[in-house]
């Protein structure tokens, strides 16, 4: 990044308002579930695609976090600097 903050000077920290999320993904016919709050909803549609489908017994579910990029400045702490 010419001009800019070099790499160690950013952070990827997690999204506070959101935790981890889940996709599964049927390996038949490529159908995506929405983005599920654990991995037990995400196999439940597995279950319940291969159920209503019938067109596949293997299935994906991947798992994953928002992050949101910042500079890589401690928080602070009621208004003033942590340091």
């Amino acid at each position: 990044m010419k001009g800019g903050k070099g790499v160690g000077e950013w952070a990827l920290p997690l999204d506070p308002e959101w935790r981890m999320r889940h996709v599964a993904k049927c390996l038949a016919c490529g159908e995506l579930s929405i983005d599920m709050p654990t991995a037990g909803d995400a196999r439940g549609w597995c279950l319940t695609h291969a159920r209503d489908t019938g067109c596949g017994d293997r299935f994906e579910v991947t798992a994953f976090w928002y992050l949101g990029v910042g500079s890589g400045e401690p928080p602070s702490v009621n208004g003033t600097s942590p340091t």
